[in-house]
Formats: C-alpha cells, sequence, structure tokens
C-alpha cells in the first residue's frame, strides 16, 4: 500500500538520484524562521543570505529581494554604497575601477570619480577617473584606458613590486619566479635570455633542466609530460632512481 509523504525522500539507486514529489497539498511549515543570517522572501517560503538584498542579483524566486520600493528603503551592508538610482548597492571597492557595476553605470560618473580617492593601493591613471591596483602598473597589460599605465616614460623610472623584476628594455615588470621557466614574459624575451638564465639560480621549490637554463617546478620532474625543452626532466635513468 503506497503512503502519502509528508516530505521530499531521496532514493539513490546506482548512480540515479529519484526525488518523489510530495502529495497534493503538501507545505512547508508555516512561519519556520530562517537562519540568524538569512530573510525570507515575499513568498514567506524561501531564505536567502541577507546580504544578497539589492544587489542587481534576483536570488528569490520570486524577485522579491530586488523590489525598487524595499531597495529605496533599504540601508546596503557595511562596505557597500548605493548607485545613483538609490536601489542597487554594489562594494565601494568596486567605484571607478573602470567597469561599470550599476545598472545606471553611475559608479563610473567621470564628475564623481575626478574626485574620488583611490583605496590604499590603488592609484589613479592619468585621465584623473579610473583607479588600478599599483602592482598593475608596468607588467606589459594595459588596465588604464588610456594606457597611462604602461607608459614608457613613467615606466623607465617607476619601480617593480617586491616581487617582480624588470625587464631589459626596463620599462616592463614581471612576476621574478617566471624568469627561466621556459616561457617569455617579457615582450623582448629578456626573462629567458640563456646567458641570464645559466646564472640564474632556480625558485626553491624548482629545479633546473639539463640545459642548465630553464627551471622547472620539482613536482614535475617524472611525471610522465615532458616540461624542460631538453626533455630532461623525464629522463628514464634520473626518474628510475627517483621511484627508489
Amino acid at each position: 500500500m503506497l503512503h502519502c509523504l509528508t516530505m521530499l525522500q531521496i532514493l539513490s539507486f546506482t548512480m540515479m538520484i529519484v526525488v518523489l514529489a510530495p502529495c497534493k497539498g503538501w507545505q512547508l511549515p508555516e512561519n519556520q524562521p530562517c537562519a540568524a543570517d538569512h530573510v525570507t522572501c515575499a513568498d514567506n517560503i524561501q531564505c536567502i543570505v541577507g546580504s544578497l538584498r539589492c544587489n542587481g542579483v534576483r536570488d528569490c524566486a520570486d524577485s522579491s529581494d530586488e523590489d525598487p520600493e524595499m531597495c529605496r528603503n533599504f540601508t546596503c551592508y557595511p562596505g557597500r554604497v548605493k548607485c545613483a538610482d538609490n536601489v542597487e548597492c554594489i562594494s565601494k571597492s568596486y567605484r571607478c575601477d573602470g567597469y561599470p557595476d550599476c545598472f545606471d553605470s553611475s559608479d563610473e560618473d567621470p564628475e564623481m570619480c575626478r574626485n574620488f580617492t583611490c583605496y590604499p593601493g590603488g592609484v589613479k591613471c592619468a585621465n584623473n577617473v579610473e583607479c588600478i591596483s599599483k602592482s598593475y602598473h608596468c607588467d606589459g597589460d594595459r588596465d588604464c584606458a588610456d594606457n597611462s599605465d604602461e607608459d614608457p616614460e613613467m615606466c623607465k623610472n617607476q619601480p617593480c613590486a617586491a616581487d617582480h623584476v624588470k625587464c631589459a628594455d626596463n620599462v616592463e615588470c614581471v612576476l621574478a619566479v617566471f624568469r627561466c621557466d621556459g616561457d617569455p614574459d617579457c615582450a623582448d624575451s629578456s626573462d629567458e635570455d640563456p646567458d641570464m638564465c645559466k646564472n640564474q639560480p632556480c625558485a626553491a621549490d624548482h629545479v633546473k633542466c639539463a640545459n642548465n637554463v630553464q627551471c622547472v617546478s620539482a613536482r614535475f620532474r617524472c611525471d610522465g609530460d615532458p616540461d624542460c625543452a631538453d626533455n630532461s626532466d623525464e629522463d628514464p635513468e634520473m626518474c628510475s632512481q627517483e621511484r627508489k
């Protein structure tokens, strides 16, 4: 005799999950409280994380977490600010970063951004509008819309970040761990210069290939995939000793 289900039952049969639907008239318990950091949607059934309200993304099935009238009277959580529409909340750190996060693009408003102070670790582009991370200066990739973060004259006088080194052109900075790894990162390929690499010690967790030029991760030795250009990391004799 079949019995009416009073709750969802999940039965697992050899890689298949079958969810048996509840009988007609089954409802979630009324007045069921949400978790401490959650709130109930307007349908009084679904719970969502409270901080997800008014963030421009619908999390409630009924979209009540993004209801404009509710959001206009909603105070953003710490670390977030209202967009100009007084509805949407975004992270403070998203303002003036060159990417619109507000639907109305007010977080990238040029007039507002010209008077905006970048957050710690950030610097203004030459246009005095956009903020980028200071570590993005002179890394060979354009981050400012006006390309001022890669200005050659500025970069020649710009020291690299602590974990970066200058390329031979004295303009571009690359991560120090990328030197002598077999893949050019400097536009002038100076980070893979053979003469420099022969005298360049590998990082603590890397080893030199037999050519005494390239460094590869020690964990890549004898893994069946050649990483050294000369295939020396997969040398059969060396690997047989490694496996002993």
